[in-house]
């Protein structure tokens, strides 16, 4: 975690360096016309977002759950004795691992950089929000980051609408209010399962 981290800042630093640190737009995916549905509008970009991550969330879903490759991932991950021992090659099932990392993130950098503009920092807060809802709904449970980043969402939404001093400034900060009161009191998370160990 800390050497990701550490590369996450150097890498948004060398970005700055070559392209700059002038926030750019970039091109949506989706058309900019609203789509009306019943009288109300909605975004286009919205809605592609949601399309996208849904199909993105099954296809990681499908992988783990029902092909040989997920499941030597999973094991690779959960008991990397017992799977060399098995005939795994955990390193290079890491390794696998991280590039599946590495798409599922570039695939949300190219969802979100229409929304927020292209800076070398424009992921550092939605790596917090991802954060957040994994911690919240159990870092373990897949179905638990989902509901995690919507319960997360929806909160910080209703926070920033009626709470007049969070508004749109202190978003970030509630969200890790919510990271240090989960690890406190449910570090499992929603979903999580906590697992005792007799010594």
């Amino acid at each position: 975690m800390i050497v990701t981290l550490g590369m996450l800042i150097a890498f948004n630093g060398l970005a700055g360096w070559i392209w700059g640190y002038v926030v750019k737009s970039f091109p949506s995916p989706f058309p900019s016309t609203p789509i009306q549905i019943g009288g109300i509008g909605f975004s286009a970009q919205d809605l592609g977002v949601i399309g996208v991550s849904l199909g993105t969330l099954l296809v990681v879903y499908l992988l783990f759950s029902r092909t040989k490759l997920g499941l030597a991932l999973r094991a690779s991950a959960l008991y990397p004795e017992q799977s060399r021992l098995a005939g795994i090659r955990v390193s290079w099932m890491m390794a696998l691992g991280w590039g599946f990392a590495s798409v599922v993130g570039a695939v949300a950098g190219v969802m979100i950089a229409p929304v927020v503009f292209l800076d070398p920092n424009m992921m550092q807060g939605i790596v917090v929000y991802a954060f957040a809802a994994a911690v919240l709904g159990g870092i373990e449970s897949p179905v638990g980051a989902v509901v995690g980043g919507l319960l997360l969402g929806v909160t910080l939404a209703l926070l920033g609408a009626y709470v007049d001093f969070i508004g749109t400034d202190l978003r970030l900060p509630v969200a890790f209010g919510i990271i240090i009161v989960v690890l406190l009191f449910r570090p499992a998370g929603l979903f999580g399962h906590v697992q005792q160990r007799r010594v």
